[in-house]
């Protein structure tokens, strides 16, 4: 549970000057880097165990770390859609209508008043998630692996 005071904020903040001698930027940069090693040797473990690893991609924090990453790249779905391929699944949503549930007129007399993602838009999401493991051809690798 997160709550939000001036008190934690300042405290935070200091600590970022006085003890790491860094500024709150730099911090958020090394934590972003951290976490994505620790999700990619954590995926590659699983992966070593036999287990295909995909990765489906819903913010952009992360995005710039996978797309310099040959192994996370290779392993990342996309979306096609309205004649553009996306690796991200926030920036299709908000460069095109429709794709969130508070703009879903279709599905919804009162639409929810928050922002995932539309029926339409899980179409897209399972569609590329088949095509992935199709082009990948992740479904045979997975019979052969599981059938010894």
């Amino acid at each position: 549970f997160r709550t939000y005071s001036n008190d934690t904020h300042d405290k935070f903040y200091k600590y970022l000057a006085h003890q790491r001698k860094t500024d709150f930027e730099s911090w958020y940069e090394e934590h972003l880097e951290n976490w994505f090693n620790i999700v990619k040797n954590n995926l590659q473990f699983y992966e070593s165990k036999g287990v295909k690893v995909l990765i489906l991609n819903w913010e952009l924090e992360y995005l710039r770390y996978i797309e310099k990453d040959d192994w996370a790249k290779n392993r990342l779905i996309t979306f096609d859609y309205e004649g553009k391929n996306y690796s991200c699944i926030r920036t299709m949503m908000n460069e095109n209508k429709g794709l969130t549930i508070n703009d879903d007129w279709d599905y919804f007399e009162d639409t929810p008043k928050d922002h995932h993602p539309s029926k339409k838009c899980h179409r897209i999401i399972a569609d590329s998630i088949i095509k992935k493991i199709e082009a990948e051809d992740v479904a045979r690798q997975w019979t052969a692996q599981y059938a010894k």
